[in-house]
């Protein structure tokens, strides 16, 4: 079985600060004979790729085709090798890099293919890897995928500016859309603070509500516990924009036997296609001059690789699972989760806001018939109901 694991060394480039957004575009009038290879997902924001590169990763797989088809049935990787042509830029986050066992599989088409009946062959190697949002310049249309930590060298550092969060609070939303905020300190070593409106009434909530967006730090692919990694499987909480997709419901303690809130559904994020063609609701929900920044497009590439079944839920009764770290603003025990949101013991007065605002029913909360069956239900309020996760 093929390996996955972070790097160990220190990164490039040790003067950046690795929590805010880089961009690096291709500049070289010579791009053409120095082409810089990159690992792109072949199907972005399908459903389908997402499920099967998260079982591909949590396996410690990377299988990417670099393959000519000529008279073969197409490939069904989920990775392809691409390049960076002159003007395409990249948004990436240093502290994602990792280094990962690559798989590639190349056309093999010597005589004896004839008689063996081999048309391809597999190369295993080790790669220092980071993931990127890709830009292309020549249609402007966006992919996610990987560039090997080595090729940054040869591309040109780009300054930008990116959103503040006292400018998304202020940004003006329609009477219709509700939105709850999550922000976050960015190494997610103190609680987050969660504040909700409806259109631009801001809702007032008896005391202040705090959540955590923290995992465990405790995957195999999670080697130093100290640094916040969003894009890997089972990391800390992205940033960027969530649907209020659904309510689920067991009676498992593990989720303090109370409904949860379903953030994806598996479904691509709002801002995951190839052009923005969500543009006019987005530009409702955030500043129009966020929508390029990496930030936002966080969650977007986590789960192109394979991240899923994020949620918003209540702490443990579980000893097995126990509230295992104290925040350090305010030494309140969570639980800490795979990816999800902890709302500690605010889950049922959050439900209740939800309740009196009409963005989930008390049918979206009936309880279950059948013992250990999960209630999903899909929330009467989908598609005008919002959380937005962004580092303070």
């Amino acid at each position: 079985m093929l390996t996955y694991f972070l790097f160990l060394t220190p990164l490039l480039f040790l003067n950046l600060d690795l929590h805010a957004q880089t961009k690096y575009c291709n500049t070289n009038i010579n791009s053409i004979n120095n082409l810089i290879p990159l690992i792109i997902v072949k199907n972005p924001g399908s459903t389908l790729s997402n499920i099967n590169i998260n079982k591909m990763l949590n396996h410690g797989e990377l299988v990417v085709d670099k393959r000519i088809v000529v008279n073969e049935v197409a490939s069904m990787a989920l990775f392809k090798e691409d390049f960076l042509a002159k003007g395409d830029c990249l948004l990436l986050n240093l502290q994602e890099e990792s280094l990962i066992s690559v798989m590639l599989l190349e056309s093999y088409l010597p005589w004896h293919s004839f008689f063996s009946g081999v048309k391809s062959k597999a190369i295993t190697n080790n790669q220092n890897l980071v993931p990127v949002i890709i830009k292309r310049f020549q249609d402007q249309s966006r992919h996610f995928g990987y560039i090997p930590t080595n090729q940054l060298e040869q591309l040109e550092k780009i300054s930008i500016n990116e959103l503040k969060t006292s400018e998304l609070i202020q940004h003006k939303i329609p009477a219709d859309l509700f939105v709850i905020y999550i922000l976050c300190d960015q190494k997610r070593e103190k609680s987050c603070e969660v504040k909700m409106r409806k259109g631009n009434r801001w809702l007032k909530t008896r005391t202040k509500l705090d959540v955590l967006a923290r995992s465990r730090r405790e995957s195999p692919t999670i080697i130093d516990k100290n640094n916040s990694y969003r894009i890997t499987i089972n990391g800390d909480t992205p940033q960027g924009i969530y649907y209020l997709w659904g309510s689920l419901f067991t009676d498992n303690p593990v989720f303090g036997n109370i409904h949860r809130l379903d953030l994806d559904a598996a479904f691509a994020p709002i801002n995951s296609y190839i052009y923005e063609i969500n543009r006019y609701l987005l530009e409702q929900l955030v500043p129009s001059n966020s929508l390029n920044d990496y930030w936002i497009q966080e969650w977007p590439l986590a789960f192109n690789l394979g991240r899923n079944s994020l949620r918003l839920h209540d702490n443990s009764l579980d000893s097995v699972k126990p509230n295992n770290f104290l925040t350090k603003d305010t030494e309140i025990p969570f639980r800490t989760t795979d990816g999800c949101i902890n709302t500690g013991r605010n889950m049922k007065y959050i439900l209740d806001i939800l309740l009196a605002e009409k963005i989930i029913s008390a049918e979206d909360l009936s309880s279950i018939s059948e013992p250990e069956k999960l209630n999903w239900k899909a929330l009467k309020n989908l598609g005008k109901s919002f959380i937005i996760v962004k580092d303070l």
